[in-house]
């Protein structure tokens, strides 16, 4: 995947940051896009993200459908919420973060060049995150089992690190196989992707497991990346895959 030169700085003045609320969910489906094209790019080589369309990432095939979640808790939605006030100039909005227990940091001079941290989560916090994110996209998997794709798949992304903690691919796996066995529905493969690695959960027609680790700088220039592609500054055309 082609680097992007500079520092963050120069390139968050360059291209731009999210400011609008409704980007958000573009965000979230071109960074998963990216990381699924990235890394398993036999699978996904013409995986694409349709306009207004369910499942939100499909191959023009039909051999993967993939449905993308995000996983955060309420409280996490509400200051990321705040923060979009705040980089549109209501300065309310900070104090409202520290009071949701996030904290605003300047990067720079501008209001592009802003950073936030959230609350910390400890594992317990974030397994019932997970969880609930998921089951409510197993409770859709007839809606796209309709549309004749051959495999179906869920991405659910982290906005930050996985807390780990011992037996974790155990432990999600017997988490995700337990959820689909309860509601008797089933993805094809489910992927865990956070800013140091993504974790694929086969089912059908095995189960297994395996992670692949991202390094720091290839994550930031997907992210980048999905940034303008959110925000129509590139099509994904002029993205080149090179590994």
């Amino acid at each position: 995947m082609d680097l992007i030169e500079g520092t963050e700085e120069v390139i968050l003045k360059k291209y731009g940051v999210l400011l609008d609320s409704h980007l958000n969910k573009d965000f979230y489906e071109y960074l998963c896009l990216l990381v699924l094209k990235r890394f398993y790019k036999e699978d996904f080589k013409d995986l694409e993200k349709p306009i207004h369309d369910i499942p939100d990432l499909k191959s023009g095939s039909k051999k993967w459908g993939i449905e993308v979640t995000y996983a955060t808790s309420e409280n996490m939605a509400k200051i990321e919420g705040e923060f979009i006030k705040y980089r549109k100039g209501c300065k309310k909005s900070k104090s409202k973060i520290e009071q949701l227990g996030g904290k605003v940091e300047q990067i720079g001079i501008t209001n592009a060049e802003l950073s936030i941290s959230y609350p910390l989560t400890n594992s317990t916090e974030e397994k019932a995150i997970i969880k609930k994110v998921f089951e409510k996209k197993v409770k859709k998997i007839k809606d796209y089992q309709k549309d004749g794709f051959q495999n179906l798949g869920v991405a659910i992304l982290h906005p930050d690190i996985l807390i780990p903690f011992d037996n974790f691919q155990d432990y999600y796996q017997k988490l995700f196989l337990d959820i689909q066995n309860k509601l008797n529905s089933f993805y094809h493969s489910v992927f865990l992707i956070s800013s140091q690695a993504v974790i694929r959960f086969d089912f059908i027609p095995k189960m297994n497991v395996k992670t692949i680790l991202i390094e720091r700088n290839e994550y930031r220039t997907i992210t980048i990346l999905a940034l303008q592609l959110a925000q129509n500054l590139i099509k994904i055309e002029d993205i080149k895959i090179t590994k």
